[in-house]
């Protein structure tokens, strides 16, 4: 039994990654998207308080506390709300030395 389920299991991760790819199964953006009021954390300044971050073509265009949005802009206010760099994954696990003890 237990080399039934193992055989099944390595099927299906060597199908998962056969069909995993890079593209996204989404239609592309349509016009800008500006997300506003926002606190930016860049990594090589100081945090943006009420930022906005400009996105055309599924690009960042333009950051910082003053962003000249184009007309018919689609605004998300994001108020209270902190944006980071994508350096942090979703998946670790963080735990300190005394939780192991």
């Amino acid at each position: 039994m237990k080399q039934i389920i193992t055989k099944m299991v390595l099927v299906l991760v060597a199908c998962s990654s056969a069909l995993a790819h890079d593209i996204l199964p989404v239609s592309s953006q349509k016009g800008a998207v500006a997300l506003v009021n926002v606190t930016i954390h860049p990594v090589s300044s100081e945090s943006i308080p009420r930022g906005t971050i400009l996105f055309e073509g599924g690009k960042i265009v333009a950051l910082g506390a003053s962003v000249d949005l184009p007309e018919g802009a689609t605004q998300i206010d994001l108020e209270g709300k902190h944006i980071y760099p994508g350096l942090i994954s979703a998946c670790l696990l963080y735990t300190s030395d005394a939780a192991d003890e």
